[in-house]
C-alpha cells in the first residue's frame, strides 16, 4: 500500500493477507516518512499512521512561524524574532526553514529602517543635542541590515545596508573634521599671541588636515545621495558651508604670512637704510678727528 500526504511525503508499507489470521511476519514498512505500526486483535488488524518526532516539530515550527507573522503585522519586531528563533530551532523541513529564516530577515530589515529614521530624525533635534542617540539608532541600524543579509539577501536589505553604512561613515568623518578645527583654532589663538610665524604654519597646516576631513565627508554624502536618498542632501550642504569657510579661515592665515613677510622685508630695508646711515657718520666723523690731529 503506498500513501501519498498533503505535504507531499509518501509511506509505502504492505501487510501479508493471512497476517490477521496466522501469528507470522507480515507487516514490512519500506518507505517510511510516518510512523507507521500495525496491531492485531483477533482477526481485526489496525494500521496506526503517526508523524514522527521531527514532523511534530516542523508542525510546531510552521505554527510559531504564523505567531511571528502576526506580531510582525502589530510591529511587534521583537516577540516576531522571538518565535522565529524558536521555530528555527524545531524545524527541519529546508521549505520550512528557508521560509522561517525570509520571515526573520524581513524582521530585521523593517528593525532597521524604524532605526535608520529614528537617527534621521534625532538628527534634526535642534532644541538640545541627540548626536550621541542618532548615532547608537545608525550603528543598530546596520547591525539589524547586516542580520537580514545574513539570512536572506534582497536587493533592498542590501540598499539599506550601503545607505546606513555611508552615512556612518560621512558622520565619522565629519565630526573627526569638527574634532580637528577646534584644535586648528587653538592652534590659531596661540600663534596670534605669540605674533611667531611658524605658530601660524602650524595652525594652517593643521586647517589643511580639517579641510581634506570636510571634502571626505561630503564626498560620502555626495554618494548616498547618488542613491537616490535625499536626506543626504542637508548633509551634503553642511559640509559644503564648512568647506568654505575653512578654505576662507586658509586664505585669512596666508594674507596674515603675507603681510608679515611685508613688514619683514621692510624692517630689514630699513635697517639696512639705517646702517648705512650710520657708517657715513662714521666716516665723516673719521675725517674730522684726522682734521684735528693735523691742525693740532
Amino acid at each position: 500500500m503506498t500513501l501519498t500526504f498533503q505535504d507531499g511525503t509518501v509511506d509505502a508499507f504492505r501487510v501479508h493477507q493471512k497476517h490477521a489470521v496466522k501469528c507470522c511476519i507480515g507487516f514490512s514498512h519500506f518507505t517510511k516518512c510516518h510512523d507507521i505500526s500495525v496491531t492485531k486483535e483477533g482477526n481485526l488488524l489496525t494500521v496506526t499512521i503517526k508523524n514522527t518526532k521531527e514532523q511534530l516539530n516542523n508542525e510546531k515550527a510552521e505554527r510559531l512561524k504564523k505567531e511571528g507573522e502576526a506580531a510582525m503585522k502589530q510591529k511587534q519586531f521583537e516577540a516576531a524574532i522571538k518565535k522565529y528563533d524558536e521555530a528555527l530551532s524545531l524545524a527541519n523541513k529546508s521549505q520550512t526553514i528557508d521560509a522561517i529564516k525570509s520571515d526573520k530577515a524581513a524582521a530585521r530589515n523593517e528593525q532597521g529602517r524604524s532605526s535608520l529614521q529614528k537617527g534621521w530624525d534625532l538628527e534634526n533635534v535642534t532644541t538640545e543635542d541627540k548626536s550621541q542617540e542618532a548615532k547608537n539608532q545608525f550603528n543598530k541600524a546596520q547591525s539589524m541590515f547586516e542580520q537580514a543579509e545574513s539570512l536572506k539577501h534582497t536587493s533592498e536589505q542590501e540598499n539599506n545596508l550601503k545607505i546606513t553604512k555611508i552615512k556612518i561613515e560621512g558622520n565619522r568623518l565629519f565630526n573627526e573634521a569638527n574634532q580637528l578645527e577646534m584644535e586648528a583654532f587653538k592652534l590659531f589663538q596661540e600663534a596670534k599671541e605669540s605674533k611667531f610665524l611658524d605658530g601660524y604654519a602650524t595652525s594652517q597646516n593643521k586647517y589643511k588636515e580639517v579641510l581634506d576631513k570636510y571634502k571626505a565627508a561630503k564626498e560620502k554624502f555626495d554618494e548616498g545621495l547618488k542613491m537616490k536618498e535625499t536626506k543626504f542632501d542637508v548633509c551634503s550642504q553642511i559640509a559644503s558651508e564648512h568647506i568654505k569657510e575653512i578654505l576662507k579661515v586658509i586664505n585669512d592665515i596666508n594674507k596674515v604670512e603675507l603681510k608679515h613677510n611685508f613688514n619683514q622685508v621692510n624692517v630689514e630695508v630699513e635697517e639696512e637704510e639705517n646702517k648705512d646711515d650710520l657708517d657715513d657718520v662714521t666716516i665723516n666723523s673719521n675725517v674730522h678727528e684726522q682734521r684735528d690731529v693735523i691742525n693740532a
